[in-house]
């Protein structure tokens, strides 16, 4: 395969999987100090494997879609870099006893937290009000309430965001799908020789056709996208399994012309963009 379109997949991949993996944070709602740095410097995978949080080293740190992160070790990076949402502290890092009781956000004590169900909460502490062990007494009931307050606070935002992606995303497969059409239903020679090829000709060409025209409408649709992206995908798994395992090659040649292998390209473009949309669905959008 050229290697402009090996450059063209790969860009259109890491595009929208770091567009998709920044708008699940908001660096605004997070709870940190100067330069974004998180939980007071300490080592947030510390919490998970230590008997008391480590502080953090400045020589061993990592931004994270504009976090700044300590860690007391290099093992402890890599840890986090493999699954950074399992390791950062829940609502932000702000206190989860007042995130779940009033809904503000409440500095932190970094030796305060607990971990339930593999996840970091975080409470504020002073001589006077120590709000770790009211979380404790009331667990159920304030979890309920903060994750309500959680996603108005710290979800809204990014689910707008996400929203946009998913549109643009549900756009472009409806422009690339649309465009394709000129040529099946206007019976260029590219076309026909892609369905002689494969022993479909007339027929499969304007059944395609049909079929794509559908979806480029009805992926747009809220209420029928989610349906559509999925048939979008398995569809194009069928279009790159005829380059693949047919005569036609990833190659498309006729009469002399030859496309570069773009029909191709685009057809795995398009089973990108379609597993982000479903990634981006999955999470909320």
């Amino acid at each position: 395969m050229p290697q402009t379109i090996i450059a063209f997949i790969t860009d259109i991949l890491f595009f929208f999987t770091g567009l998709a993996q920044q708008s699940s944070l908001s660096v605004d709602h997070f709870n940190t100090e100067s330069e974004n740095l998180v939980a007071n410097g300490y080592d947030v995978v510390s919490y998970f494997f230590d008997s008391k949080p480590v502080k953090g080293k400045q020589t061993i740190s990592t931004d994270f879609q504009g976090l700044l992160l300590y860690f007391s070790s290099q093992e402890n990076k890599h840890k986090f870099l493999y699954d950074p949402e399992k390791y950062l502290p829940k609502y932000g890092g702000w206190c989860a006893y007042a995130i779940g009781n009033s809904g503000k956000k409440v500095d932190v004590d970094p030796f305060s937290y607990t971990i339930e169900n593999g996840e970091l909460y975080l409470f504020y502490e002073s001589y006077f009000t120590g709000t770790r062990e009211k979380w404790i007494q009331n667990h159920k009931e304030l979890k309920t309430k903060a994750e309500k307050t959680g996603i108005e606070l710290f979800n809204k935002p990014n689910l707008i965001m996400r929203q946009k992606i998913s549109f643009t995303i549900r756009l472009i497969i409806a422009i690339i799908l649309l465009q394709s059409l000129y040529f099946k239903f206007g019976g260029h020679d590219q076309a026909i020789h892609i369905f002689s090829t494969l022993g479909v000709e007339p027929w499969g060409r304007y059944l395609i056709g049909v079929i794509e025209l559908l979806l480029s409408i009805t992926i747009l649709l809220p209420t029928t996208k989610s349906l559509a992206n999925t048939v979008t995908g398995l569809t194009m798994i069928g279009a790159i399994g005829s380059h693949l395992f047919t005569p036609l090659g990833i190659v498309v040649e006729w009469n002399g012309q030859s496309d570069g292998g773009k029909l191709f390209a685009m057809g795995v473009a398009v089973i990108i963009l379609c597993v982000v949309e479903m990634s981006i669905e999955k999470s909320g959008g």
